[in-house]
């Protein structure tokens, strides 16, 4: 439900910055605790409208299958290492484009388990509009934590 609500919001601007920056916050969060590139993120939070939802359902210890790896990064990492996060990529000019952000490229949208936050440098339009060939691979929470 999530990654459904996810999609719908694509696009769309929301009516407060302060919104869009909480919702950054709790995407990057989300990250830390399901780690980059993990389809948990997805399985887990499928019962859920949004990612406030979710994440306050997780603060709340009210989400089931969590493995106990999930439950202590819950503990370890908060709002304020997402912060953190956010201003060292400020720093270093690096984009934060979350699932639901304005910018998030629609192909990747598109495949089982996208990426729930991106961080690059420079334009993405590229990726919806041409044939593209790509290696990801997790880097060290940019070795900020």
């Amino acid at each position: 439900m999530l990654l459904a609500q996810a999609q719908s919001f694509c696009g769309k601007c929301f009516e407060v910055a302060v919104m869009d920056k909480e919702r950054l916050l709790l995407w990057i969060r989300a990250v830390l605790i399901f780690t980059p590139s993990s389809k948990r993120i997805w399985e887990v939070s499928a019962n859920y409208d949004d990612i406030v939802e979710f994440m306050t359902a997780l603060d709340d210890h009210m989400v089931s299958g969590l493995n106990d790896k999930e439950l202590q990064r819950i503990g370890k990492y908060s709002l304020k290492d997402a912060e953190i996060i956010k201003k060292r990529c400020e720093d270093l000019g690096i984009n934060i484009y979350c699932y639901e952000s304005e910018g998030y490229p629609d192909r990747l949208k598109r495949i089982a388990n996208p990426p729930a936050v991106l961080y690059t440098y420079g334009n993405l339009d590229f990726l919806n509009d041409k044939c593209v060939i790509s290696v990801v691979a997790p880097v060290s929470r940019l070795n900020i934590l």
